[in-house]
C-alpha cells in the first residue's frame, strides 16, 4: 500500500468515526430538547394544522404542573393521553392505559375535562375552536415513562398520523 493510499484510508476512517459521533450527539440532543415546563411549572401546548407544538414534552411526576392548551383551529380538538392504542374496525378509538385516569385537575373552563363514561373511554381534554384550556394537576409518580397524546374524535383525528405528541413523565 502506498503512502497516499494509507492517508486516504486513514482520512476515510476518521471521517466515518466523526460522522457516527456527530449523529449520536445530534440524536441525543433531540431527546434533550423536548419541551419542559418553565420555572413556574407551566407548559404551553399549541394545536395547529393537526399538529402539537411542541411534539415532544416532558412532565414531572409528583409535582404540580400547569398545561395550557391553545387550539388555533376553527374546530374542536379532544385530547387523550395514554399508551397502547386500541383499535376497532381498523381505526384507533382510545388508549389501553390512560395517563390522566384518577388524576385530580383544576381545569378552566371546567367543562373541558371530560371523565370517562365507561371503562372503554379515556379522560379527554376538550379544547374548543380558537380557545385555550388550562389544566393544573399533579401526575402520580407511578406514571413515569413514555406516553402518547392524541385525538380520536372527529374526521382526520388519528394519533398515528395526525394530532399526536410524545409525552415523557419523569
Amino acid at each position: 500500500m502506498t503512502t497516499r493510499t494509507s492517508r486516504i484510508s486513514a482520512f476515510v476512517v476518521v471521517a466515518m468515526v466523526t460522522l457516527v459521533a456527530v449523529t449520536a450527539i445530534v440524536l441525543t440532543n433531540v431527546r434533550d430538547q423536548a419541551e419542559r415546563p418553565d420555572r413556574d411549572g407551566v407548559l404551553e401546548i399549541v394545536m395547529e394544522d393537526y399538529r402539537f407544538r411542541p411534539a415532544e414534552f416532558v412532565l414531572p411526576a409528583g409535582e404540580p404542573v400547569t398545561l395550557v392548551f391553545t387550539n388555533t383551529q376553527d374546530f374542536n380538538h379532544n385530547l387523550t393521553f395514554g399508551r397502547s392504542l386500541v383499535e376497532q374496525n381498523g381505526r384507533p378509538v382510545r388508549f389501553e392505559e390512560d395517563l390522566l385516569a384518577g388524576v385530580d385537575a383544576r381545569v378552566t373552563p371546567p367543562r373541558a375535562w371530560i371523565e370517562p363514561g365507561t371503562a372503554d373511554t379515556n379522560v379527554t381534554v376538550s379544547v374548543a375552536a380558537n380557545s385555550t384550556v388550562t389544566a393544573e394537576l399533579v401526575l402520580p409518580t407511578d406514571r413515569a415513562g413514555t406516553w402518547q397524546a392524541g385525538c380520536f374524535i372527529g374526521p382526520g383525528c388519528d394519533p398515528r398520523v395526525g394530532l399526536a405528541a410524545e409525552v415523557t413523565v419523569e
